[in-house]
This record gives structure tokens, C-alpha cells and sequence, in this order.
């Protein structure tokens, strides 16, 4: 049985472009907002998002994995299609011409009525959509589409802010980390879908699993907190079992050089081959 799929290397592409190419993007007029950008958070983390057109069909989020160096752009929409699939993504900043290239996943919901784009980022690949009033998207196969973004930056620092203070409940102090925890042993032997809890194959279970684990001075794995549910606990409990057991790392290091207790989050999608 392969492997399933961790979530640790991205591939990004970033360019000047003038209005023009933006402009190719979008064949439409941009979409305006259809609410106030909000700041939600629990304790799996925080989420920036909006709603844009008519009857809010559209929704943009960013959910960063707070204690790690990744982030999630994430659209909801409507769609007819009633497939998941995979493919590549171009993202221009209209009020700069900044360009982000990178793959795509998408999902249905529950009900199969909207569709669920996730795209996973580092921290600082976000970079081309600073001072943004309107992002034009392309996606792969799918209608180009704009939307406008007024207060984009300003939000994002409430973001930044929402994860400080998530950062603290959790016992951290935001800043004092210099060095984040790296992994010393191969993160594809954490979990793989050899591991498959038999019930669930049975059931069919699949699903992505994100987590939290509070890694010690020592390297070794404290705690695992499931971020995202798979839908399934015995994926989720599963996951945060192994990880707890064959997750190793070269701790965080503090502002003097010493190891200090520190974050580590990703997610691991188990897979029916």
C-alpha cells in the first residue's frame, strides 16, 4: 500500500506583471464584497475570511497553521462540477501585477453543493497579494474570476494578532522562538496508509487530518491536538497516536540559543489506493 500525503514541500513562482496581464485574468468585472472581513479563531487556530457577490456565492479564507511556517488559501464556491480535483492556480495581484502560481486541491462539501479550493502555502509566499485591492484568479479548467479586496492588508494583521494570542493560550510566548522544531527523523515515516485503522478501511474512511504537536526540549512529541478533523475519529485518533510515538525533531530554539518548547503543525491525508 503507497504512502498517503503530507503536506511539506510547495512550489511557488513569483513575477512583476503589469495591469495588462491582470486584466487577462478576469473576464468579468471583479466580485464586491458581500460582508466585513472577520477574524474567527479555536483552538485549531485562526481564520481571516470574506464573502463576495451576489448573495455571498463566494468565500476567500486564510487559515494559517499558527506555531508553523505554512498557510492555506481556501475558496468556497458554487459549483456544478460534482468532482474533486487537483491542478494549478494562478493568483495576480490587479493593483501591484505581482503573480503567484501554484497547485490546487478542491473537495465538495457535505452536501455537494459547493466546492471547497484549498491552496497550501509558506508564510512568506503570500507576499505578492501585499497591498491588494482586487486578486484576480485562474484556475485551472475553471472560469477566470476577481474579486475586490479593500482592507486585505489591514486584516491580515488582525490575523497576525488573533495568532498571537492564540500562541499565548497555548502556553507560548510569540517572538521568543528563533528556530522553529525541524524534524530529525523523515516525516513520511510518521504516518503512512500501511497504518489504516481497520474499521475505517472497512468503512471507506479517508480524509486529511491536521494537527498540533507541542514538541519538548528533548526532541520528543508532548501532545497532539487534531486541528482538522478527517471525518472520521479512528483516522484522527490514529494519526495523533503514531505521531506521538515516531515524530522526532531538532528542537525550537530560544532568543539565547537553548532549546525551549515550541510548535509544530501540518496534515497528513489518508488515501484508499
Amino acid at each position: 500500500m503507497h504512502s498517503g500525503t503530507w503536506r511539506s514541500t510547495f512550489l511557488l513562482s513569483m513575477a512583476g506583471l503589469g495591469m495588462p496581464a491582470a486584466a487577462q485574468q478576469a473576464d468579468t468585472a471583479p466580485l464586491a464584497p458581500a460582508g466585513k472581513w472577520a477574524v474567527s479563531s479555536s483552538d485549531g487556530g485562526c481564520l481571516l475570511s470574506r464573502s463576495f457577490g451576489p448573495g455571498g456565492t463566494v468565500s476567500l479564507a486564510i487559515r494559517p497553521l499558527t506555531g508553523g511556517s505554512g498557510t492555506r488559501l481556501i475558496l468556497v464556491t458554487q459549483d456544478l462540477a460534482k468532482r474533486e480535483r487537483r491542478g494549478g492556480a494562478t493568483l495576480v495581484n490587479a493593483t501591484t501585477g505581482a503573480k503567484l502560481s501554484h497547485d490546487f486541491e478542491t473537495v465538495l462539501d457535505a452536501d455537494k453543493t459547493r466546492r471547497i479550493t484549498q491552496i497550501r502555502l509558506k508564510r512568506e509566499e503570500l507576499a505578492p497579494l501585499d497591498g491588494a485591492q482586487a486578486i484576480a484568479f485562474r484556475l485551472e479548467d475553471q472560469p477566470a474570476f476577481e474579486l475586490s479586496v479593500p482592507g486585505l492588508d489591514r486584516a491580515r494583521k488582525t490575523l497576525d494578532q488573533c495568532e498571537s494570542l492564540l500562541m499565548k493560550s497555548w502556553g507560548i510566548e510569540p517572538g521568543t522562538i528563533v528556530k522553529p522544531p525541524e524534524p530529525s527523523v523523515e516525516p513520511r515515516t510518521w504516518v503512512t496508509n500501511d497504518d489504516y485503522p481497520t474499521e475505517a478501511m472497512r468503512r471507506s474512511d479517508g480524509g486529511e487530518v491536521g494537527f498540533r504537536l507541542l514538541v519538548g526540549t528533548n526532541g520528543l512529541v508532548e501532545t497532539c491536538t487534531v486541528t482538522q478533523t478527517s471525518g472520521s475519529a479512528d483516522l484522527d485518533h490514529r494519526a495523533c497516536f503514531l505521531l506521538t510515538k515516531r515524530a522526532r525533531f531538532n528542537p525550537g530554539l530560544g532568543t539565547d540559543g537553548k532549546p525551549v518548547k515550541s510548535i509544530f503543525a501540518s496534515s497528513f491525508r489518508f488515501e484508499i489506493p
